[in-house]
């Protein structure tokens, strides 16, 4: 049924000159019908080719850190630099990152790490009643795509969405959790090797 598609829609646009074909592309017979033939079994093979290829299986490793953010920065001088930001040293690799927010203060609070099948849900506790769930969705190369929710202490959703990943890449997500401060995720996602 879909070579029938592909058949008489190659046939239409063709028809109506959409489709332009040098005498070259006709096999020795010269049909139409041939070379529609060939032009649909050929991108039935190259579906791979030129195309991104998802992994069907696999594990994919998670890493969460959560991070309170404090002391928020309420002039746009502050923001250019006036005020020194205090980073933890364990998140130093997200200092420029966490330099973009409204904050000043930046600490380690909870770091979880999980290996998740590939299309499977998993949860994960961040502390303080907060719940992350997540589900790989694909793998491609050292990208995962995955669906992510985020609820609060109320059961309250913060964030649910799709992201994608790239394995050498750290996303940051966050709230405001209470007056002056705010919960960062600074999430990671790469193949499980």
């Amino acid at each position: 049924m879909r070579f029938l598609l592909s058949f008489f829609s190659f046939i239409a646009l063709w028809a109506f000159g959409l489709i332009f074909l040098p005498s070259s592309a006709f096999s020795e017979s010269g049909s139409v019908h041939e070379f529609a033939q060939n032009y649909v079994q050929g991108s039935k093979r190259s579906e791979g080719e030129g195309r991104r290829i998802f992994e069907e299986r696999g594990d994919v490793r998670v890493r969460v850190r959560i991070i309170q953010a404090s002391n928020v920065l309420a002039t746009a001088s502050e923001q250019l630099g006036d005020q020194p930001l205090q980073v933890d040293s364990r998140i130093g690799d997200l200092t420029p990152k966490l330099g973009k927010l409204n904050y000043a203060n930046f600490r380690l609070v909870g770091f979880q790490e999980k290996i998740v099948p590939l299309k499977k849900r998993e949860n994960i506790a961040l502390g303080g009643g907060h719940l992350l769930t997540l589900r790989p969705l694909y793998l491609e190369d050292q990208r995962v795509g995955m669906w992510l929710r985020w609820l609060d202490s109320n059961g309250s959703e913060i964030l649910d969405t799709r992201m994608h990943f790239d394995s050498n890449e750290c996303m940051l997500t966050g709230t405001e959790a209470k007056a002056q401060t705010g919960i960062i995720l600074a999430i990671n996602a790469s193949p499980a090797e």
